[in-house]
C-alpha cells in the first residue's frame, strides 16, 4: 500500500515571504523552509522591536504553523530543511523550532547564518542542527523507523549554498525548488547540478513545488558575471576619485560583496563595510570557508565604531568605499540614517550612491526605496540604480512613438516607447521600453560586420553571437574577430499606416496662419489648392517618394531631374504628381546637366515639408520617418523607384549597387531593405575629389559616397518586380536563364558550420548537403538547403532556421576612450534591442526569471507543479506558464496559505 501523502501550504502561498511548506509522508512530517515575512518587520518601530515568537505572530510576521496542530500533526515533524540562508526561508527557525521534536537541516553556510541569528538575538534551542553538504543525501528517521532520503541539489542562486530540496518517495521525488536561478558563471560556488536534475527527471518526479515571484516576467536571469561586469562598469568606468562611493547590496549575497571587494582593490580604496546584516552574513561565509575576501576587512555595527569611522571618512572620502544596508530602503538601515543625516557624515553632489540590488516587489519595500530615493536626489548625489550598460549618445535605434516606427539616436528617444526585440523563440516583436542614461568614462568599443553593419559598445554592453546553435550574449570586451553576431532578419511594425496627415508637416506660423484655410479634403494657401489633408500610402505616392530621394531637391518648388531618355520614369512622376498635389508641373531642360530634364510642381510650402521628409541637402538626406510603418508593398514601391534613380547594375558581379552622399541615408536604406527581407550590404566609403562644376569655374569640396549593394538570387528576386524596365531587363538573365545554385552561400544569409550543432541534423543520404557534412568542404551554408537535404533536425538549429535572425562575422574591433553619458533602453520582457549603423542585436540589462522556470520545467516534467513564493497574481502568471506547457488545473496547483492537497 502506498503512503499517504499530504502537502500543506503554510505560508508564501498567499504572499511573498514567510515560506513554509510542510509533506506528510504517512506518520511522519518534514517541514520545508520556515520564512519571516520581512514587510511586517520593516515596519516595526525601532523602539518596539521586540523579537519574540507572541511578538512576531501577532504582527503576522510568521508563518502560521498552528495548522499543523489542527491537524494534529505537530508532534509527527522529524525534520525542519531550509533551502538557503535568506530570511524569508530561514528566519522563523529560531522562533518555531522549540515547537517540534525536529533536527534542523540545511548547507554549511544557512547552518551559520542560521548560529548567527541566534546568537544575536540571544534565543537558545534545543533542537540537533546538521549541516549536510550540497550533491549530497540525508537520511532521517520517522517515528515508526521508517526511513526519509532528504537531498540537497546545488543550485545558484543570490546567496551562497542555495539549494534544490528532494524529498523521496515510493511515488517519486518531491522537489522543493523555491528561490533559484541557472548560473553557469557564478562567482562563488559551483554550477547547478544539472546532471543530477536530469537523473531524477528520468527517475520520475511526483511534484515539483517552485518560485514564482517573477514568473510573471519573460525573461531568463543573467549570470552573476553579467552583474559583476555591469558593476564594474559604473565603478570602474565612471569618473569618481574625488567622490564618495556608496555601495548598497543585500548582505546575503557574498558573490556580489566579493566583486565590490575586488573594485575597491583597483580604486585603490578601503572597502569599511556598515550594518548588522553585513557582518552577520560576512561571519557566516568566513566560518564556512566560502569568503577568503573577508580578511582584514573592517565590519562596523556598534554606533560609536560608525560614528568614528564616518568622520574619518569625511575629512578623506575619496580613500574609502562605504558598503552599507538599505538598498530596499529599510527603516534605520545605515543608508536610511546616512540619509536623514543622522549619521556624522554629509552627502557632497560629487558623492556616488550606487544600489546594486533590485528592489523587492512589494508595497512596502517600492514605497521606502522611493522616499529615500527622494532623499538623497535632493541632497543632490549621483545615484546609480539597477545598473545598466549601454551605446553612445548617437546609437540609432528602432523605436515606435505616437505615429508609427522612427530610426533616430538613442539619446533623442521620449518616454513610452516600443521597441523590436527577439524573445525567448528568436521571433522579432514589439516590446514596452524606457530609456536609461548615465555617465561613463572607460573603453568603447566599434564592432564592424561583414555586412558593413557597425556599433559601438561600452565594455559591459553585451551583443548576442551564435555558438553551438545557441543564441549567447558575449560582453564588448569579450568579442573577437570571426564571432558570428545576430542581425535583424526581417521586421516590421505591428501596424500598418495606410495615410499620413499633412497637417502634422506644415508649419502654420502665426505670422502665415491668416493664409492658411481648410475643408474637409484640402489645405489651402492664398485660397489655392495646396494639397489633400490626409493623404494615401498609394503605389504612385511611394513611387514619387522614391524618384523624389534619388533625384529631388526643394531650392523653391519641387524638383526632380531626369535624363531626357528616361521617358517611363518621367510619365510615372506626372502621374503621380497629378494624383496627389492639385498643381500645374513644369518641364524643362535641366540647367545643371546636359541631356536631362527638370520637372518642378508644387507649392513652396510643400517645398519645406518635403525636406523635413528628407533632409535638407544631399549630405543630410534620410528616409522619412513614416515610411518605416508602411505596408510590404509601400515599401518596395518607394525602394524600386530610389534604385532607379540612385542605383546601378553591375553585371559583372550580379548586383545592385546604390551611392549615396548621407551616412544616414546610407543606415536607413539598411534598415528599410530589412523591413522587407534583404540583407543589404554596406560596401564601402569611396572618396570623391574636388572636381570641376559644369562650365563654371567653381569647384567642388572633395566628398564622400557610400555605396550599398544587393546581391544573391532571393534578395534581388523581391525587389525585381518593383524595378525599373531598364533594370529589370539586365537581371533577367540572371535571374531567370542562367542555372547557377539559388541560394548564397556567404552570410549573413548562409549560416557557419562551425556554429551548428551537427549532431542535431540527420541529412538524407546522397545530397549535396550529405556530401558537405561528410566532406565539410564549405565553411557555410543556407538555411534552405539544410531544410531541403535533411531527414531530420533537432530543436536547437530548427529555432535557428526558423528565427527572425541572421548572423553576421565580426571582421573588425576598434578600441577608444571614451567620457560623457551613454544610453540603454530597458526592454522588461526581452532584455535586446536592435540599434547601429544598419540594424545590430544589442543586449540590455533588465532581468527576471521566467525562462528559468520553463527551463526548469521542461527538463524535470513533473507529474504536479505547485507554485510557491508569491501572492495570487505571480503564482497566476506560473500557473498560466505551466498550461503554455501542457499542465491543467489537475495537475497544478494554486494554493493559498493553509489549504492543503493530497498527491
Amino acid at each position: 500500500m502506498k503512503e499517504k501523502i499530504n502537502l500543506f501550504a503554510i505560508g508564501g502561498y498567499s504572499e511573498v515571504g514567510k515560506n513554509m511548506t510542510a509533506l506528510q509522508l504517512g506518520s511522519d512530517v518534514i517541514i520545508l523552509d520556515a520564512g519571516l515575512y520581512l514587510p511586517a518587520i520593516v515596519e516595526m518601530e525601532e523602539a518596539e522591536r521586540e523579537m519574540s515568537e507572541k511578538r512576531l505572530r501577532a504582527i503576522k510576521a510568521l508563518p502560521n504553523d498552528y495548522l499543523l496542530d489542527h491537524e494534529g500533526l505537530r508532534k509527527n515533524v522529524i525534520a525542519i530543511a531550509s533551502t538557503h540562508a535568506h530570511l524569508d526561508h530561514i528566519g522563523a527557525i529560531p522562533y518555531l523550532a522549540h515547537r517540534y521534536n525536529a533536527q534542523i537541516l540545511s548547507t554549511p553556510f544557512s547552518i551559520e547564518v542560521l548560529k548567527t541569528i541566534l546568537h544575536d538575538e540571544n534565543i537558545r534551542i534545543n533542537n540537533p542542527i546538521k549541516a549536510v553538504q550540497p550533491n549530497s543525501q540525508y537520511i532521517v528517521k520517522g517515528k515508526n523507523g521508517n526511513e526519509h532520503v532528504i537531498e540537497f541539489i546545488n543550485i545558484t542562486h543570490s546567496t551562497p549554498q542555495t539549494a534544490m530540496i528532494a524529498i523521496h518517495t515510493e511515488q517519486g521525488a518531491i522537489l522543493y525548488a523555491n528561490d533559484f536561478k541557472f548560473d553557469n558563471s557564478p562567482i562563488v560556488g559551483k554550477k547547478p547540478n544539472y546532471a543530477r536534475l536530469k537523473q531524477l527527471a528520468q527517475e520520475g518526479i511526483l511534484a515539483l513545488v517552485v518560485d514564482s515571484l517573477y514568473a510573471g516576467e519573460e525573461r531568463k536571469t543573467p549570470s552573476e558575471k553579467i552583474a559583476r561586469d555591469m558593476l564594474e562598469d559604473v565603478l570602474l568606468g565612471t569618473s569618481n576619485e574625488n567622490s564618495g562611493i556608496i555601495v548598497t547590496t543585500f548582505s546575503s549575497h557574498i558573490a556580489r560583496l566579493k566583486s565590490i571587494c575586488d573594485c575597491a582593490k583597483q580604486l585603490n580604496r578601503k572597502p569599511l563595510f556598515i550594518g548588522r546584516s553585513l557582518r552577520r552574513y560576512l561571519h557566516a561565509a568566513s566560518r564556512a570557508r566560502l569568503a577568503p575576501f573577508t580578511q582584514n576587512l573592517s565590519l562596523l555595527t556598534y554606533r560609536k565604531q560608525i560614528e568614528k569611522a564616518l568622520k574619518k571618512v569625511s575629512k578623506a572620502r575619496s580613500k574609502y568605499l562605504l558598503v552599507v544596508t538599505g538598498h530596499q530602503g529599510e527603516p534605520h538601515s545605515v543608508l536610511d540614517r546616512l540619509s536623514r543625516d543622522a549619521l556624522p557624515f554629509t552627502f557632497s553632489k560629487a558623492d556616488h550612491v550606487i544600489f546594486s540590488s533590485k528592489t523587492i516587489p512589494t508595497p512596502v519595500n517600492i514605497e521606502n526605496r522611493r522616499q529615500l530615493d527622494k532623499r538623497l536626489k535632493q541632497k543632490g548625489v549621483r545615484i546609480f540604480s539597477d545598473i545598466h550598460t549601454s551605446v553612445l549618445p548617437d546609437t540609432q535605434v528602432v523605436v515606435n512613438q505616437k505615429d508609427g516606427i522612427e530610426i533616430k539616436e538613442i539619446k533623442d528617444v521620449g518616454k513610452k516607447i516600443k521597441t523590436p526585440a527577439f524573445d525567448n523563440n528568436l521571433k522579432i516583436k514589439w516590446f514596452e521600453a524606457e530609456l536609461v542614461k548615465h555617465p561613463y568614462n572607460g573603453k568603447i568599443f566599434t564592432i564592424e560586420t561583414k555586412s558593413g553593419r557597425k556599433v559601438d559598445i561600452t565594455s559591459g554592453h553585451s551583443l548576442f553571437i551564435l555558438e553551438n546553435s545557441q543564441v549567447k550574449e558575449v560582453k564588448g570586451d569579450n568579442l573577437k574577430k570571426g564571432d558570428y553576431i545576430a542581425i535583424p532578419k526581417q521586421f516590421s511594425w505591428y501596424k500598418e499606416l495606410k495615410e499620413i496627415n499633412m497637417k502634422k508637416f506644415i508649419d502654420f506660423s502665426k505670422s502665415k496662419a491668416a493664409r492658411y484655410k481648410e475643408d474637409k479634403k484640402w489645405i489651402y494657401y492664398a485660397n489655392k489648392k495646396i494639397c489633400k489633408k490626409r493623404i494615401k500610402l498609394s503605389k504612385n505616392f511611394a513611387r514619387l517618394l522614391g524618384y523624389y530621394l534619388a533625384e529631388g531637391s526643394a531650392p523653391r518648388h519641387l524638383s526632380l531631374v531626369f535624363n531626357a531618355n528616361e521617358k517611363d520614369l518621367i510619365e510615372e512622376v506626372k502621374r503621380a504628381v497629378k494624383d496627389k498635389f492639385p498643381c500645374p508641373i513644369s518641364i524643362s531642360k535641366s540647367p545643371l546637366k546636359e541631356q536631362s530634364i527638370e520637372l518642378t510642381f508644387g507649392a513652396r510650402i510643400l517645398g519645406r515639408v518635403f525636406k523635413k521628409w528628407f533632409g535638407e541637402n544631399v549630405r543630410t538626406k534620410k528616409i522619412p520617418s513614416f515610411i518605416f510603418s508602411t505596408n510590404k508593398e509601400f515599401k518596395l514601391n518607394f525602394l524600386g523607384a530610389y534604385i532607379a534613380g540612385d542605383g546601378s547594375i553591375d553585371k559583372k558581379n550580379n548586383r545592385i549597387r546604390i551611392k549615396t552622399a548621407s551616412k544616414k541615408l546610407a543606415s536607413d536604406l539598411l534598415y528599410l531593405f530589412t523591413q522587407v527581407g534583404i540583407c543589404a550590404k554596406f560596401d564601402n566609403i569611396e572618396k570623391i575629389p574636388s572636381r570641376q562644376i559644369g562650365n563654371n569655374k567653381k569647384f567642388s569640396k572633395e566628398s564622400f559616397s557610400y555605396i550599398i549593394r544587393i546581391q544573391g538570387r532571393d534578395s534581388l528576386a523581391k525587389i525585381y518586380n518593383y524595378l525599373s524596365p531598364k533594370f529589370k531587363s539586365e537581371l533577367f538573365d540572371f535571374l531567370f536563364r542562367k542555372h547557377r545554385k539559388p541560394y548564397l552561400t556567404m552570410p549573413p544569409e548562409a549560416l557557419p558550420l562551425s556554429k551548428l550543432d551537427l549532431t542535431e541534423i540527420t541529412p538524407k543520404k546522397g545530397t549535396d548537403f550529405d556530401y558537405t557534412l561528410r566532406h565539410l568542404t564549405k565553411k557555410h551554408i543556407h538555411p534552405r538547403i539544410i531544410l531541403r537535404d535533411s531527414r531530420k533536425l533537432g530543436p536547437a538549429i530548427s529555432k535557428i532556421i526558423n528565427s527572425d535572425l541572421l548572423f553576421d562575422p565580426v571582421i573588425k574591433i576598434i578600441t577608444k576612450s571614451y567620457s560623457g553619458n551613454v544610453y540603454d533602453l530597458k526592454v522588461p520582457g526581452a532584455e535586446n534591442f536592435i540599434g547601429g549603423f544598419g540594424g545590430v542585436i544589442l543586449h540590455n540589462s533588465g532581468h527576471c526569471a521566467r525562462e528559468d522556470l520553463r527551463d526548469l520545467i521542461e527538463m524535470l516534467q513533473p507529474l504536479h507543479v505547485i507554485p510557491a513564493h508569491g501572492d495570487a497574481t505571480k503564482l497566476a502568471a506560473l500557473a498560466e506558464l505551466s498550461k503554455e506547457l501542457g499542465y491543467s488545473k489537475k495537475d497544478c496547483h494554486v494554493l493559498q496559505d493553509g489549504q492543503k492537497l493530497t498527491l
